[in-house]
């Protein structure tokens, strides 16, 4: 199942031990009820989706699982796996 915003939020929001309420609030949101919404829709404007990143110390690229090609590369295979797929990922475009 792939993951999205809605799930990635969640998931870092539980690692750090914040609470709804605490996310809530330290997003400018009125109460935790937009959090949940965020976190069942991941319904949220993008200068929202900025601050929840900032405060979950995470890149928004992370969240919305936009990941660099080399990053997405490196997490799953060693450097030199890594360096030839990528070659061949630039590739396809000079072609």
């Amino acid at each position: 199942m792939s993951k999205h915003f809605d799930d990635r939020v969640r998931e870092r929001r539980e690692e750090l031990g914040m609470t709804l309420t605490e996310l809530a609030e330290r997003a400018g949101y009125g109460g935790h009820q937009a959090i949940i919404r965020i976190e069942n829709e991941g319904s949220v404007g993008i200068e929202k989706a900025v601050k929840i990143a900032d405060i979950l110390g995470s890149p928004l690229d992370e969240l919305t699982g936009r990941y660099p090609v080399a990053q997405v590369l490196m997490e799953k295979k060693g450097q030199r796996e890594m360096a030839r797929d990528l070659i061949e990922h630039l590739e396809g475009y000079l072609a």
